[in-house]
C-alpha cells in the first residue's frame, strides 16, 4: 500500500500538517520507521521526540499536540482514527471466493448480500445470516439461528447448540433437559473463535447489537446481553445472566447463575460473579466486590 498523507487526511476530514509524505505501513511507537504511519493516545513529549526522528513519518496526535518537521494529523481519538486509517487502507483482503466449496449451507437456510463462509463450516436449517457477514473456518450454526448483519463469526464458533440443563429423574439419574429456543444475535456482532453460545431452554438467547465477544467465551443458555457489550477472552457467563448495555468484562471473570448486571458496569480481571451489579459500578477482586462508579 502507498497512500499519501494528504489523502488519508482526506479521507478523515481532517488536515494535514507538515509535508505529505507517503505512507506504506501502520507502526507501532516501537517499530516506526520512514514511511510508516503512528497515533500516540496521550500528550507525550517525550514520545514525540522520539518519532520526530523519522522525517517521513505521519503521526496522529491528540488535539493542540505539534511535532516539527514530521506530518501529523491532529484528532480528539487517536485510537479511532488510527483504527479507521487502519479499515480504509490496510486491512487483510477477504478471500476471492464467497462461499467456500467445502461449507454446508441447509437448503432452508437464509443468506443475505454479500454473505461470506468459509471452509467446512454448516449453517443449519431454518439459519438466517444478514447481510455482508463473515463466517469462517469450521462454524457451526444451529438450525433456527438468526445472526444480524455486518457481523463476524471466527472460526471454530458453535452457536445455538443445546445448553447444559439437568434434572435427576424418578431413577436418580442425570436426564437432560430438551433445549426448544435459539439464538438471536443482532447486527455488527463479533463473535470469537471457539466460542460457544449455547440456544435458551425456552425463550432464546440473545446477544443486542454491536456486542464483540473475545475468543475462547462461553455464552450459557437464556443469557441476555444488551448492545455494545465487550467480552474478553476465556469470560464464562453462566445461564440466564442478563447483561446490561456497553457492559465490559475482563478476562478469565466468571458471572453466576441468573445474575443481573447494570448498564455500564465494568468487571476487572478474574472477577467471580456472583450478586447482581449496579448500573456502572466497578467491580474487581476474586470474588467481585464493589470499587466505585465510572462517573
Amino acid at each position: 500500500m502507498h497512500v499519501k498523507a494528504s489523502e488519508i487526511a482526506a479521507f478523515l476530514g481532517a488536515s494535514l500538517h507538515g509535508p505529505d509524505v507517503h505512507v506504506e505501513r501502520p507502526a507501532t511507537l516501537d517499530s516506526a520507521g520512514p514511511n510508516t504511519v503512528v497515533f500516540l493516545k496521550k500528550p507525550d513529549p517525550a514520545l514525540v521526540q522520539n518519532i520526530t526522528v523519522h522525517t517521513s513519518i505521519l503521526a496522529i496526535l491528540p488535539e493542540g499536540l505539534e511535532a516539527d518537521g514530521i506530518s501529523v494529523i491532529n484528532s480528539a481519538n487517536p485510537r479511532l482514527t488510527f483504527a479507521r486509517i487502519l479499515e480504509e487502507y490496510f486491512k487483510k483482503p477477504l478471500a476471492a471466493e464467497r462461499i467456500a466449496k467445502t461449507a454446508s449451507i441447509d437448503p432452508t437456510a437464509s443468506l443475505g448480500k454479500n454473505v461470506r463462509v468459509g471452509h467446512y463450516s454448516v449453517i443449519g436449517a431454518g439459519a438466517v445470516i444478514g447481510d455482508d457477514t463473515e463466517i469462517r473456518h469450521h462454524v457451526v450454526i444451529a438450525p433456527g439461528v438468526q445472526i444480524g448483519s455486518n457481523c463476524l463469526i471466527k472460526s471454530g464458533a458453535v452457536i445455538g447448540e443445546e445448553g447444559f440443563g439437568m434434572v435427576k429423574d424418578d431413577h436418580g439419574h442425570n436426564m437432560r433437559i430438551p433445549h426448544v429456543g435459539s439464538v438471536i444475535i443482532g447486527d455488527r456482532v463479533e463473535v470469537g473463535a471457539l466460542n460457544t453460545v449455547a440456544c435458551g431452554t425456552i425463550d432464546p438467547t440473545i446477544i443486542a447489537d454491536g456486542c464483540k465477544l473475545d475468543d475462547h467465551v462461553h455464552i450459557a443458555h437464556n443469557v441476555r446481553m444488551g448492545p455494545e457489550g465487550i467480552i474478553t477472552a476465556c469470560v464464562e457467563i453462566s445461564g440466564s445472566v442478563t447483561v446490561g448495555k456497553d457492559v465490559w468484562i475482563g478476562p478469565n471473570s466468571s458471572v453466576m447463575h441468573g445474575i443481573a448486571i447494570g448498564d455500564g458496569a465494568y468487571i476487572g480481571l478474574g472477577a467471580v460473579v456472583a450478586k447482581p451489579v449496579d448500573p456502572k459500578a466497578v467491580m474487581g477482586g476474586a470474588r467481585a466486590t464493589f470499587l466505585r462508579y465510572t462517573d
